[in-house]
């Protein structure tokens, strides 16, 4: 049953004439405003575990989707970084063959 304001005002006079000032207001700075129906419970404490344990397996989920985009992403680049590297190769192998081409023309030619 919550206190009202009115009570524990009254309960600080008392305790002020009992014990003192300082005393009565260290004693209520222990004392919880709202009574003890504010405390969590066990009850409490096991739905925080489960929506912890819920929010585990999400993480789970998007670790193993993230990874997953990851290595696709890595085969994507290593493909497209081959295939350039073909052209390049190729492009490079036509341009010495060329010059070597015409490098041959000039020496049999004259």
């Amino acid at each position: 049953m919550p206190v009202s304001e009115a009570e524990r005002m009254e309960l600080v006079g008392k305790l002020t004439d009992a014990i003192g000032k300082e005393a009565a207001e260290t004693l209520m700075a222990c004392v919880l405003p709202d009574g003890r129906d504010q405390l969590a419970t066990k009850a409490d404490l096991q739905i925080l575990r489960a929506d912890f344990e819920s929010l585990r397996a999400d993480l789970e989920i998007l670790r193993a989707e993230t990874k997953a985009g990851f290595v696709e992403m890595r085969s994507f680049m290593e493909t497209k970084l081959a295939r350039q590297a073909r052209l390049h190769y190729g492009s490079l192998a036509a341009f010495i063959l060329s010059g070597w081409g015409v490098i041959v023309t000039q020496t049999f030619v004259m």
